[in-house]
């Protein structure tokens, strides 16, 4: 009895972790994980805040222009890394068009929070989409130990408008690495 209930709970967790978080438009998709190359499409950014900082004065954070192009940046660079970056446009498997919901929180102290962030992805070809996918909110998380510095930090309020760029990074990164995944 334990031995099958173990197993059906085995089979349950496998079966999540086969899904993907990928909706493909066009079946069979003619993306290939791994293997595919993109061009950038539209990356927008929709930066909210909740809270207010403690400095005085105009904001030393990112305004949504500036955050846009960080984003843009740091998607191209990850997308360099894991090499499914196009040469140019036309020679792209698809376009990756981007909207991220950036919601940058203050703490009770004014400190930098952690964001809340929604992003959603669609991977267009010409004027057809071939897949879509999106995240709803969620925050960063680091690796362990780091995730546990950065979370002191931001209790000690010295989280700020300099350690916002590393939570961009990331978030990117978190997009590629989705990215890579598309395709059979």
């Amino acid at each position: 009895m334990k031995n099958s209930i173990m197993a059906i709970l085995l089979a349950v967790g496998l079966v999540g972790c086969a899904s993907s978080p990928y909706t493909y438009k066009v079946d069979p998709t003619p993306l290939v994980a791994g293997q595919s190359k993109y061009a950038l499409g539209e990356i927008k950014v929709n930066l909210t805040e909740s809270g207010s900082a403690t400095s005085e004065g105009e904001s030393p954070y990112a305004t949504q222009t500036e955050l846009t192009q960080e984003f843009v940046d740091s998607l191209k660079n990850h997308l360099q890394e894991k090499g499914i970056k196009a040469d140019s446009p036309d020679t792209a498997d698809a376009k990756i068009n981007v909207t991220i919901d950036f919601e940058r929180t203050f703490t009770i102290t004014g400190g930098l929070g952690k964001a809340s962030i929604s992003h959603s992805i669609n991977l267009k070809k010409d004027d057809t989409i071939l897949a879509t996918s999106s995240r709803r909110p969620y925050q960063t998380k680091y690796a362990y130990f780091e995730d546990a510095a950065v979370n002191f930090e931001i209790m000690a309020g010295n989280w700020d408008e300099e350690d916002e760029p590393k939570d961009v990074d990331l978030i990117s990164s978190l997009i590629v690495d989705e990215i890579v995944e598309v395709g059979k």
